[in-house]
């Protein structure tokens, strides 16, 4: 993982851990000092670890070369116990901070797990969930693996896990070509930006289409909301493209 500072897009460093990363997670004043967390799956298992740690430790090395895994060394805050693979992470913020959720997407469910100390709350059986996002509303947004739709719950009650109703927010032309491994939700408008690889998408928040832009391997998308700066990871050109 390649690390930049967001403001100056300086390089700041490398936090290599030789293993496929597929999604990150970045829990905001997860301790309540406006300290920040980062979430990923590591060896199969959730981790989440101090990401001013993290970002000091990747500064051992210089900005040309990549670092040792002297940050291995570094521990986590948690590990989940669980063995599975993360398509997708969002923490919801509507609890306060002992209380927060983190809800990911892993083969054949969409597990709840406590976002302070990584126990597992309960699972939502919903199959091929891949990329996921809560908006302010706290309805959750969810991609179906090569279906090219988004779904959306409209604030989950995790007492009844009946999900049966959910609402169809909006589909592609592609169909089954494309799924969203990146979404983003403007919290202004409620607006849904999907990262389809081929195609960024923005849509509203019933699903209309609002428009859509031609891309390279576009797979993971983050809206710097006090900007409305919004940035796009092209797996393809290894490349992180940015929006106005």
């Amino acid at each position: 993982m390649a690390v930049f500072d967001l403001h100056s897009r300086k390089f700041l460093g490398y936090l290599e851990y030789n293993i496929k990363i597929l999604c990150l997670c970045l829990e905001m004043n997860y301790d309540g000092n406006q300290n920040e967390a980062l979430l990923f799956s590591k060896n199969h298992r959730l981790v989440k670890y101090d990401l001013k740690s993290l970002i000091d430790l990747s500064k051992l090395g210089s900005d040309s070369t990549k670092s040792s895994d002297s940050n291995n060394s570094l521990a986590p805050i948690w590990t989940s116990e669980r063995e599975r693979n993360a398509f997708g992470m969002c923490i919801d913020y509507s609890s306060n901070i002992e209380n927060r959720k983190l809800y990911v997407c892993e083969d054949e469910e969409i597990i709840v797990y406590s976002a302070h100390n990584g126990l597992l709350i309960t699972t939502i059986y919903i199959s091929d969930a891949w990329g996921i996002r809560m908006n302010r509303n706290g309805d959750l947004i969810y991609s179906l693996f090569y279906k090219g739709i988004l779904e959306i719950i409209k604030r989950p009650n995790l007492e009844n896990l009946d999900f049966k109703k959910r609402d169809f927010v909006c589909g592609t032309d592609e169909g089954g070509s494309y799924y969203a491994s990146g979404i983003a939700i403007d919290p202004n408008n409620g607006n849904i930006i999907a990262a389809l690889h081929s195609l960024i998408v923005l849509f509203s928040p019933d699903g209309r289409e609002i428009r859509r832009i031609n891309t390279q391997s576009a797979q993971g998308c983050i809206l710097d909301e006090t900007s409305g700066t919004l940035y796009i990871a092209s797996n393809g050109t290894k490349t992180i493209y940015v929006y106005n």
